[in-house]
């Protein structure tokens, strides 16, 4: 099975317009998850670099905004202490730009 991608087809079309016909506001979740299981190396790749870091940040922002959803849940499981202490500074400015945009 294939990671997931933002592919905007006519059923995930229709069922975010019924969605927000509704009132309800759409809150994707980004995870560290593929087939079934979380991997804590794909996280770790990522902080890394913290180019890498802050332009993928640029780019969930951008991905919530140009989609209008209200935010973004972040799911990362099975991470070392030592990875939760890298992320926190991570998870801030991700907040931060995504506050910016008055998104959560």
């Amino acid at each position: 099975m294939d990671d997931w991608t933002a592919d905007r087809g006519h059923a995930r079309t229709a069922l975010v317009e019924t969605a927000r016909a509704n009132g309800v506001r759409i809150v994707p979740v980004l995870g560290n998850a593929s087939e079934g299981r979380f991997d804590a190396r794909r996280v770790a790749r990522m902080l890394a670099d913290p180019l890498r870091a802050a332009a993928i940040a640029d780019q969930l922002v951008t991905f919530v905004s140009a989609n209008n959803y209200a935010g973004l849940q972040i799911d990362f499981e099975t991470l070392s202490p030592n990875q939760d202490a890298q992320l926190a500074p991570w998870l801030a400015q991700l907040h931060a730009k995504m506050a910016a945009r008055g998104k959560e």
